[in-house]
């Protein structure tokens, strides 16, 4: 029957836990890294390694050790083999406590273990060991310059047992009914070696592969990943761009439409200053004339009352030429005029004949905002034109009130005579009124007006806000 007399020499070789830390290149060691808090399986694997790296200190430690003992058991030491044996035992620790860091540095591990292997005869236990994280991490032509190595070594551990007298080898076999003791045969050596050293090569092997195969997948992750990334950057600043190529289209839109209206603007002030300024230009000439040859003493001063009226006439139309012309950034803005010009506006239509009876009152009109201002008076003003037109001059009653909060309220009232609605029907252009309630509307207010039995009724209702509402 055969028994060792110690334990399997070459049990030593350690297969781990079989696991490797992530991002790591053969020949690049890296301290095992967590970043996120330990699961239930990467805890199991933490304490498998560490009861590998146990189990590789004290075999190694243990075995090699054992090596060296068995080496000058026995024996008449010489001076040089105390010598020896002094340098080989704490060698022999040595080489055990190393396989702390035969994962993060395998090839200092791998040279340390294999120079220490020669001069001390420890065998090829740390060798082994330290062979398959070689393979496993180092680059390859450190794992094909250790494997090489590792065959001398394992070589040389089986030369040095069987060197040995039978009575100081490490394996032998004692037979059961004689009790008669014998080493076991070179062949069993060699074989046995053989098999530890390819069960090193096949576990480093493994490893390397699996390693690989895991950065295989770790790069894809990385490439997937930075794919995504990619398409998700590329979409955002695609769907960024197709936003600026809208709005730069909504830009040149409203650009051309600026320039559209701008060319319109600056068409009708060209037609304006050709034609009714032009005729205009006539009446006061020929108000003029009337007004220096007329024996009549009533006509020079209606003539003058006219020539003046269309002097007026001219300098708003000038005014409103040049808005037109220079309105291109805001739009046409025309004349802003205010709540104290509606005065001057009755006592000019009076001037001219105008049978007017008006009720003003006005309280902050300074406050009024210009938007409603300007529609107070066009709307008064274009009231009055109307009734003047149809009353054939019949009393026209004009009353505003104006207040903050309170607002503007219009009310101008005429009779119409029976030519008057004659030429309502047949020469009107229907403008005024749309125009007045435009121009009320785009204030927020209200505007009606109404024939009723004869008489013209126009009302209009502008907001004035206070200044906290404003």
């Amino acid at each position: 029957m055969s028994h060792p007399r110690q334990p399997n020499p070459y049990s030593a070789i350690d297969s781990g836990d079989g696991t490797q830390p992530p991002h790591t290149q053969p020949g690049v060691t890296q301290r095992p890294h967590t970043t996120a808090p330990a699961t239930g399986a990467s805890t199991i694997r933490r304490i498998l390694s560490v009861l590998g790296t146990i189990n590789a200190v004290v075999l190694v430690g243990f075995l090699s050790l054992s090596y060296a003992a068995f080496t000058v058991q026995g024996q008449d030491l010489s001076t040089a083999q105390v010598l020896w044996s002094l340098g080989a035992f704490p060698a022999a620790l040595a080489a055990g406590i190393t396989m702390v860091w035969r994962r993060t540095h395998p090839t200092a591990i791998f040279t340390t273990n294999a120079i220490l292997a020669f001069p001390f005869l420890l065998g090829p236990f740390g060798t082994l060991t330290a062979l398959n994280w070689l393979i496993a991490r180092a680059p390859r032509n450190h794992a094909i310059l250790g494997v090489s190595t590792a065959i001398i070594v394992t070589a040389l551990g089986v030369w040095q047992e069987a060197r040995l007298p039978d009575a100081h080898a490490m394996w032998t076999t004692t037979d059961a009914v004689t009790g008669t003791t014998s080493r076991l045969p070179l062949t069993a050596h060699i074989i046995i070696a053989t098999l530890a050293y390819a069960l090193a090569v096949g576990i480093g092997l493994i490893r390397r592969y699996a390693h690989s195969a895991n950065q295989a997948r770790t790069q894809a992750h990385q490439v997937a990943t930075a794919t995504h990334e990619f398409l998700t950057t590329a979409t955002t600043q695609l769907a960024h761009v197709q936003h600026t190529v809208a709005q730069q289209g909504e830009e040149a839109k409203e650009l051309r439409t600026q320039l559209s209206r701008q060319q319109e603007r600056e068409q009708i002030a060209r037609e304006m200053h050709d034609t009714v300024a032009h005729q205009l230009s006539l009446v006061s000439l020929q108000a003029s004339v009337l007004e220096m040859s007329s024996k009549d003493p009533t006509v020079p001063d209606s003539a003058r009352a006219m020539r003046e009226t269309v002097h007026r006439a001219l300098d708003d139309m000038r005014g409103l030429i040049t808005s037109l012309r220079d309105s291109s950034d805001g739009g046409y803005t025309g004349v802003n005029p205010t709540a104290h010009d509606i005065s001057t506006l009755i006592d000019d239509a009076k001037e001219r004949g105008a049978n007017i009876t008006e009720h003003l009152a006005l309280d902050h009109s300074d406050s009024l905002p210009p938007p409603v201002a300007k529609a107070m008076f066009r709307i008064v003003q274009e009231g009055i034109t109307n009734a003047i037109r149809y009353s054939d001059g019949s009393p026209i009653d004009v009353r505003i009130i104006a207040a903050p909060v309170i607002g503007v309220h219009i009310s101008i009232t005429n009779e119409i005579s029976q030519a008057a609605q004659h030429r309502l029907a047949v020469t009107s252009s229907h403008t005024g009124i749309p125009g007045m309630r435009e121009r009320a509307d785009s204030v927020g207010g209200k505007l009606d007006s109404r024939n009723i039995g004869g008489a013209w009724f126009l009302t209009a209702t502008l907001p004035w806000p206070s200044k906290d509402n404003a």
